[in-house]
């Protein structure tokens, strides 16, 4: 009987865990932050795509 609580107790904790996490990236995509996109433009490939249309959309 122990076994089975110690169990489903590891079992709520990593899923309490891996629902923090994907609540966290709806958030921040919500807030218009990406996972992948730290603005730290100068050494990404792509660094006069992403933010000069965020810009473009400001104006």
């Amino acid at each position: 009987m122990q076994n089975w609580l110690l169990t489903v107790g590891i079992c709520l904790v990593l899923g309490a865990a891996i629902f923090a996490i994907v609540f966290s990236l709806i958030r921040n995509r919500r807030k218009g932050r990406s996972p992948s996109c730290g603005a730290g433009c100068a050494s990404c490939a792509m660094h006069g795509c992403c933010h000069k249309m965020q810009q473009e959309a400001k104006q």
